[in-house]
């Protein structure tokens, strides 16, 4: 194989320079895969650089894939375990001849930021961000069906408002128009949020069953979002599918629909023209919205892990003994940034939260709550 390396740019702080990614698989293939798969909300993508004598044995970093995102990101302490570099002083680099699957990808451009607060957040390993059209050449499915993403040649039929969908939108970034009982809105279609269903910038636009209520905050990279979230009285529709009563949330910045809402559906993107092919996983007729469970605190980061910030109202944190400033370290005996890819039992109503207080290491039971019925 050829020699791997991480070219540096310095000075460089606008735009983003990627080269195609360049497919290598046999003709008749329709499918081009990628090492992908699904993860506590998320989709992670796994960029491998090559073996190179002198460097680490496990040279993939793992990006989360991110359709909210125009631009990649890359921690840089992850740069340096696949490179042996110290990027902590500049603004990019250029990841060069990697692999991800059956793609070759010549040029992967990604501005170096510390992402160890979205690892916390996420219960999991995050080396990277991985903006929405760097496989912009391909058709790219979402495919939450079966936990995968996947490329194809060609491109979508044309726009029919029933399967096809535009995406044009405010930027480069693909937008949906959808209906909500006060109207038509265009909403960010966003992967990143893998825990939200919708966010609107004013809960006072759409009516809702009942009053909003605190429902916890949002990792964003440079702050943390405090959240309102409520059910929507009335339906969210586009072509022919109906989402009953949705859960919302307010948001400072776009307006989204986020993975709990998108995971209904595999999704496949033709950048290129504008397109999305929007594709019901199962079942007919309106898709009803359950409640989402809490652990009813809410929580910001800390070199430690998670550092309760507050309690919200009908949750069980006080109850349970926690106090502010406490610091969440594991959930249910697994450390929070290495939680499993499977999700938490559903008919499970706790969780085991072990947290440190003034050097002393705690364990208490936290009962899950539902905030909005």
């Amino acid at each position: 194989m050829r020699e791997v390396f991480v070219r540096i740019i310095y000075g460089l702080s606008v735009g983003v320079f990627l080269a195609a990614a360049v497919p290598e698989y046999a003709a008749a293939q329709d499918r081009i895969e990628l090492d992908s798969h699904f993860c506590r909300d998320y989709f992670f993508v796994g960029v491998t650089l090559a073996d190179r004598e002198g460097y680490a044995d496990d040279r993939t970093l793992w990006f989360v894939h991110d359709t909210g995102a125009s631009s990649s990101l890359v921690d840089p302490d992850a740069i340096e375990r696949v490179s042996g570099r110290d990027v902590r002083d500049v603004d990019r680099v250029n990841i060069m001849d990697a692999r991800s699957g059956d793609v070759s990808i010549n040029n992967l451009s990604a501005r170096v930021t510390e992402l160890d607060h979205l690892a916390q957040a996420l219960g999991r390993p995050v080396d990277g961000l991985m903006g929405v059209r760097v496989f912009e050449d391909f058709l790219m499915t979402l495919d939450y069906e079966n936990g995968e993403i996947y490329l194809e040649q060609g491109r979508l039929p044309r726009i029919d408002n029933e399967r096809i969908f535009s995406t044009r939108g405010r930027d480069s970034r693909p937008w949906l128009r959808v209906r909500l009982p006060e109207g038509s809105r265009r909403l960010l279609i966003d992967s990143g949020a893998g825990r939200s269903f919708l966010a609107i910038s004013d809960l006072d636009d759409v009516p809702l069953i009942k009053e909003a209520v605190q429902v916890g905050s949002a990792f964003r990279l440079t702050r943390i979002e405090r959240r309102m979230g409520g059910r929507v009285d009335g339906n969210l529709t586009f072509g022919d599918h109906v989402i009953e009563d949705p859960l919302i949330q307010n948001t400072v910045q776009s307006e989204i629909i986020g993975g709990e809402l998108m995971r209904h559906f595999n999704w496949t993107f033709d950048l290129q023209n504008n397109r999305v092919r929007i594709t019901r996983i199962e079942g007919e007729g309106p898709i009803p919205v359950a409640p989402d469970p809490s652990l009813g605190i809410s929580l910001g980061p800390n070199a430690r892990g998670l550092e309760v910030t507050g309690f919200l109202p009908g949750g069980r944190g006080q109850e349970a003994g926690l106090e502010i400033g406490d610091v969440l370290t594991h959930f249910n005996g697994q450390p929070l940034t290495d939680l499993p890819c499977e999700p938490v039992d559903p008919d499970a109503n706790s969780a085991r939260v072990t947290y440190w207080r003034n050097g002393e290491i705690r364990e208490t039971e936290l009962f899950f709550v539902t905030l909005v019925e």
